[in-house]
């Protein structure tokens, strides 16, 4: 005797006549384990949009692309890549490949061991745009390193409070070059060793980080950058309260010459949706305050070679806006996201600051970059002409 059709089997035989089956169960499958290790994804990211910047390198807009990946490889072993695409508007111009991030990490219960290349920023400095002074404002580096996480916890006198610390680590990482390929020699003499102390607790409803990072250069390439045999210093504090967030940060880019490579940046953002009826999602706002202005700083705007051609630097500050609707979910996965950001940073404390004459070699490109959005550079021609960035595109 024939088995009468399910409910569901006149459906789905029905889907299919129109042609509709595959599309609703590709919407509706999830994800699956990967061909190549048949462990299963844990993040798989596609981005696409378009971007048009104005600042001390002219203007340049054009689409971009971005692919983010993780993936589980054997019980706590991840593996992390991201790399991103920009092509000009030009219909002659070749498109730029970037690889952002190529790593692979051991992720245990007493340490963390990770290498490749990785976003160090977010990791150095709370800070979004300044920051990461300990490796002169570069954050996509390659590195190795060793985490060893802790926890702390403690009672408030004459309080029924309680401070929590969910998580704490000390870590050591070696970073082998911070220049451009341009610059780049493979002998070791580039490379900083990084070791940073980071204490994470909570208060209640607020959680704190605190940042203490110490970096020396394995040889004296510079007399007041970060790659050098006397040492970097920075420190930092950052505090999250519901909506808010804000940092203060005090870095040190020489320990040899302290009064002219100290810096004081802080800043706050917020979650804004309620204010601006779902409009931005987040607006962080910036500064950045000279502490020791050198004549002879060159990654501050002073000429060593020439001092009658040198700068001092001033007090700049940075603007971001940014927004995202929808969801990210099995059956909507796109999501649009737009924003913005200006600046009137021309460069201090980072390679970018360095101009032909400043310093005993060719400078031209391959020491390295400012800051970045949205993955490209950021610098205003001076710090009366702002630099400005505008971005849009779908994420899924």
């Amino acid at each position: 005797m024939t088995a009468k059709p399910t409910i569901k089997q006149v459906f789905l035989a029905i889907l299919s006549a129109l042609g509709m089956r595959a599309h609703l169960c590709a919407l509706e499958s999830v994800t699956h384990a990967s061909p190549l290790t048949g462990m299963a994804v844990t993040r798989q990211d596609y981005l696409v949009g378009y971007e048009w910047r104005q600042d001390a390198d002219g203007t340049e807009y054009g689409p971009y692309i971005v692919f983010d990946f993780r993936q589980k490889l054997f019980r706590d072993f991840t593996a992390d890549v991201s790399t991103r695409i920009f092509k000009t508007a030009s219909s002659d111009d070749g498109a730029s490949l970037y690889l952002e991030t190529a790593a692979v990490a051991y992720v245990g219960s007493w340490c963390t061991v990770a290498g490749g290349r990785r976003n160090l920023g977010d990791f150095l400095s709370p800070g979004s745009f300044f920051g990461a002074y300990t490796t002169m404002g570069e954050r996509q580096l390659d590195s190795v390193g060793l985490s060893l996480p802790f926890r702390l916890s403690a009672d408030l006198p004459d309080s029924e409070s309680q401070v929590s610390s969910p998580y704490n680590a000390v870590t050591f990482l070696y970073v082998p070059n911070l220049f451009e390929a341009d610059k780049t020699q493979f002998d070791g003499r580039q490379g900083v060793v990084l070791a940073q102390l980071k204490v994470k607790f909570r208060l209640r409803e607020s959680s704190s980080d605190l940042f203490f990072n110490y970096a020396f250069g394995l040889d004296g390439y510079f007399v007041n950058g970060s790659p050098n045999t006397s040492g970097a210093l920075e420190v930092c504090y950052a505090l999250h309260s519901g909506p808010w967030a804000c940092f203060v940060d005090y870095g040190i880019q020489s320990l040899a010459q302290v009064s002219g490579t100290s810096v004081l940046p802080a800043g706050a953002s917020v979650d804004a949706q309620k204010w601006t009826w779902g409009f931005l999602k987040t607006l962080e706002i910036e500064g950045q305050l000279p502490l020791g202005p050198d004549r002879a700083n060159p990654f501050t705007g002073g000429n060593p070679q020439n001092l009658s051609l040198a700068q001092t630097p001033q007090v700049c500050w940075f603007v971001g806006l940014r927004n995202r609707l929808g969801e990210k979910t099995p059956n909507a996965p796109l999501r649009l996201f737009y924003g913005g950001a200006l600046t009137n940073s021309v460069g201090d404390y980072t390679y970018a600051r360095l101009v032909e004459g400043s310093i005993n070699q060719p400078v031209g490109k391959g020491f390295g970059e400012g800051p970045k959005i949205e993955g490209l550079t950021l610098r205003a021609a001076n710090y009366l002409a702002p630099a400005g960035i505008i971005y849009a595109g779908y994420e899924f």
